[in-house]
């Protein structure tokens, strides 16, 4: 019997109900979400390690291990080799903050020679010093904002912890709350959740690889312009690439700072200018490969989808807004298409006196 609009009032209901608990909750049960989705992308590996004939739970220990093991490999390679170049860099900045003025004084000079309106040059030369220091105070705020926090520290604890459980009992966690939807919802709540875990693992894995190759490929890039602190700034990169836009605009501006201040306005200028020659490749044409186009949004609502993410859940809900707007997008399909799919209403309806549903109606509708 097909039901009328006012059927699907409750529903509406207890998803605004539930919307609105979860918006009062969101820091809190963050971590337990990003921990859930970490877990679902995992889940494939120990799903064929299973097929092999290993157990659940030392397949999990044994994905847990090799992760650690990569882990611990890049924290006592590369992880000093870059504490210990910030460290120099902190050493020098007043040796660095002496050459500004000769620095500032040579684009002045660069800029004369340059066929610019002398209202652009004059306000060019004037804000740069203001523009660069502001930058640099608020990059520095942001970064010790984060890494300071107490939140951010019960993160880097909890989010490890709660994806080794959840893995471990991922096919019971999908059991139970697939209860709680109506018995004869089931077949495309399932299918639903199929298709956002399917964005979300795609994007996952595939911003993983993409970042970690960034940075590689920027920290080469760097080796070879000659510009000290490469393995810092390839790291930062790698770490910062997957916070769209913010991240690129800050590995950029730190790149042409250090630069500047190191090897002179030349190498800064060719190091920005390939540094944003791989973010382009890496956007434009690597990630999408990689990550098989999962999200499938337009860049504007990607945009308002960033917007929205970082004013609810901050920098995390910068990383998980495009696939949370692809999984909008599926639910929201898939429930158009099943309203549109239900049955006509019985024989018996119609003998009542219902209205039969116009046919060129559903099919504008199809």
């Amino acid at each position: 019997m097909k039901h009328g609009w006012w059927h699907y009032v409750p529903h509406c209901l207890l998803a605004v109900a539930a919307l609105l608990l979860f918006h009062r909750l969101r820091l809190v049960l963050a971590p337990f979400i990003i921990a859930y989705l970490l877990a679902a992308a995992l889940d494939p590996l120990v799903v064929q390690m299973e097929g092999r004939g290993w157990r659940r739970g030392r397949a999990v220990l044994c994905i847990y291990a090799v992760f650690l093991l990569l882990f611990l490999i890049s924290l006592f390679t590369l992880l000093p080799v870059a504490v210990a170049q910030v460290g120099e860099f902190a050493r020098e900045v007043p040796v660095y903050i002496e050459k500004a003025p000769r620095l500032f004084e040579d684009a002045r000079q660069r800029l004369g020679a340059v066929e610019i309106p002398q209202y652009l040059r004059d306000a060019i030369t004037r804000h740069v010093g203001s523009i660069a220091t502001t930058v640099a105070k608020r990059v520095a705020a942001w970064a010790q904002g984060i890494i300071g926090s107490f939140g951010f520290l019960l993160w880097l604890v909890l989010i490890p912890v709660a994806t080794f459980f959840l893995l471990n009992d991922i096919q019971r966690v999908r059991a139970n709350l697939l209860r709680l939807v109506p018995e004869q919802q089931r077949s495309v709540a399932q299918a639903i959740a199929a298709d956002v875990a399917d964005v979300f693992i795609r994007y996952l894995r595939g911003l993983a690889i993409v970042a970690v190759l960034y940075g590689l490929f920027l920290l080469v890039t760097l080796l070879f312009l000659g510009i000290p602190y490469a393995v810092a700034l390839g790291v930062m990169a790698g770490v910062l690439y997957p916070v769209p836009y913010l991240g690129p605009f800050v590995t950029t501006a730190t790149i042409l700072v250090v630069g500047a201040v190191t090897e002179g306005w030349g190498v800064a200028l060719a190091a920005v200018g390939l540094s944003l020659f791989w973010n382009q490749v890496f956007d434009l044409w690597l990630f999408p490969r990689i990550a098989g186009r999962s999200v499938e949004l337009h860049p504007v609502v990607c945009m308002m989808a960033l917007l929205v993410g970082a004013d609810l859940f901050g920098l995390p809900g910068m990383l998980f807004a495009y696939p949370a707007a692809g999984a909008v997008r599926i639910i929201g399909l898939r429930l158009l298409s099943h309203l549109r799919s239900q049955p006509p209403a019985a024989s018996g309806d119609l003998e009542r006196g219902e209205p039969e549903p116009s046919r060129a109606v559903g099919k504008r509708m199809e």
